[in-house]
């Protein structure tokens, strides 16, 4: 996901992929400066498909897990990303 969010804050992924625990963390991303995206890998459920969402908030150096609260700020729109598109348009929001 290419993203500019500005300096102190990160892109953080939720969703339904094993580490994301069905919408209830969020996992930062690692940030590829050379082409300005964020990226992570995570292990899809058992059957292998899975639904996901981007969400700003502030740049965690050690530990990249948040909970879901009020501190994040989701992506806009009513449509969540899958597993067919791994490298998706912004939708907005944030």
């Amino acid at each position: 996901m290419t993203k500019d969010v500005g300096d102190g804050f990160g892109v953080y992924f939720s969703g339904t992929f094993v580490e994301g625990e069905n919408w209830s963390k969020a996992i930062q991303g690692d940030y590829d400066s050379a082409n300005g995206s964020w990226f992570l890998e995570v292990t899809p459920p058992s059957g292998g498909n899975f639904e996901w969402k981007t969400l700003k908030g502030t740049y965690i150096a050690d530990n990249g897990t948040a909970l879901i609260d009020g501190s994040l700020t989701w992506e806009s729109g009513s449509d969540n990303h899958n597993q067919g598109n791994l490298h998706p348009g912004f939708n907005g929001g944030f």
